[in-house]
């Protein structure tokens, strides 16, 4: 058996999976993501519905998108490379080297 598959826990990865499609693609409805995902149309909803109580997924009308808690870690993701490229510009500079920009 492959070490990945292995330690895998199914739901993480269902929610995982979904996630990664909302980013993606945006809001959908819950039945072009059990389209797109391949799961049964209960699983996820199941997964839906504990996902929207951490925050990560939200309703929107009759569409499923990302929720705070997903927009949070993207910010906080964001930040963190903000102030890598504040602390490598800084080198930069004082090695007299041009700075790092994000495009």
């Amino acid at each position: 058996m492959d070490k990945e598959k292995k330690y895998c826990i199914e739901a993480v990865d269902g929610a995982c999976k979904l996630l990664k499609e909302l980013s993606n693609t945006g809001p959908l409805a819950l039945k072009d993501l059990t389209v797109r995902l391949g799961f049964t149309k209960n699983k996820t909803f199941r997964l839906l519905e504990t996902m929207i109580t951490q925050g990560f997924i939200k309703r929107q009308g009759g569409l499923f998108a990302l929720g705070q808690t997903a927009e949070m870690l993207h910010i906080n993701a964001v930040n963190r490379l903000k102030a890598i490229r504040n602390t490598a510009n800084s080198k930069l500079q004082e090695l007299g080297e041009p700075q790092w920009t994000i495009k």
